[in-house]
């Protein structure tokens, strides 16, 4: 025999059980205000029906086709976890993809710019080549200036 305690205590805790679960149910209301939070927008837009009506006239069956305007709001549906992820993988892809361009630009102009900027043997050659020209031409001018001084 149980005493009335023990038993008290195990309906209460089903009593608070049953409690916990009612409350924690999610309600119409609370599924729409969560769905607005997350940023869905009531969009309202006229809509034309097609309803057809059977009429029996004289004993025969006719069929009455009107066109109604309704406002009919649209339903856009949440992204899935999955479809989030797959625009998520997308945009980090893109995103790779500019950096590695980007990068690929940068080591592209830095190497042209060192090939500008490098002076090869040839041009040595001939920077050489032009300063022995210039010095013969300017020893030769100083000799011709000293002779009629």
């Amino acid at each position: 025999m149980q005493s009335g305690m023990s038993l008290f205590i195990r309906l209460m805790k089903r009593l608070l059980l049953s409690a916990l679960i009612l409350s924690s149910c999610a309600t119409p209301s609370k599924i729409h205000q969560r769905s607005v939070n997350r940023g869905y927008e009531h969009s309202t837009a006229i809509v034309t029906l097609k309803v057809s009506d059977t009429v029996r006239i004289n004993g025969k069956d006719s069929i009455i086709v009107r066109n109604i305007d309704a406002v009919c709001p649209d339903y856009q549906a949440q992204p899935t976890r999955y479809e989030t992820r797959w625009k998520y993988k997308i945009k980090v892809d893109s995103i790779n993809v500019i950096k590695y361009q980007t990068k690929w630009r940068v080591k592209e102009v830095v190497k042209t710019k060192r090939i500008v900027d490098k002076v090869g043997l040839f041009q040595w050659i001939k920077i050489f080549i032009i300063g022995f020209f210039s010095a013969i031409v300017a020893n030769f001018i100083f000799k011709i200036a000293k002779t009629f001084v």
